[in-house]
């Protein structure tokens, strides 16, 4: 009795064994970026109303050393609007400072499009 119990968790246990070699490791997600939120990082990508998410840094397209921070989406009767935070990087520098840390804009669709996702 014993031996015909232990034949029959031995095959059942080297069936489970061969189907666990069998399966593929999941793969860990992508990594989304801290600055933009998005995956793939939209580094140098131009925000618009789509790809606009809270927290991201931004800078304007012709003038790089005006730094911004997204801030939130305001929906309205009259469109969307969206909250943008003013800060500023010094010439020849990586390091973004507040110069007016409670300097808030408004701004609508087509004025978002000035800007960039500065992410590096």
């Amino acid at each position: 009795d014993n031996e015909e119990a232990g034949d029959e968790r031995s095959y059942t246990l080297h069936r489970l064994m061969a189907r666990a070699n069998r399966t593929e490791p999941k793969q860990p997600p992508p990594p989304i970026c801290d600055k933009c939120k998005h995956d793939p990082c939209l580094h140098g990508e131009v925000l618009t109303e789509n790809n606009f998410v809270s927290g991201a840094r931004i800078c304007h397209i012709s003038i790089p050393y005006i730094v911004k921070k997204t801030v939130r989406k305001i929906d309205g009767s009259n469109g969307s609007k969206f909250l943008l935070e003013l800060k500023l990087k010094p010439a020849g520098s990586s390091a973004v400072t507040d110069v007016f840390p409670r300097e808030r804009f408004v701004f609508d669709r087509i004025d978002l499009m000035k800007y960039k996702f500065l992410c590096k």
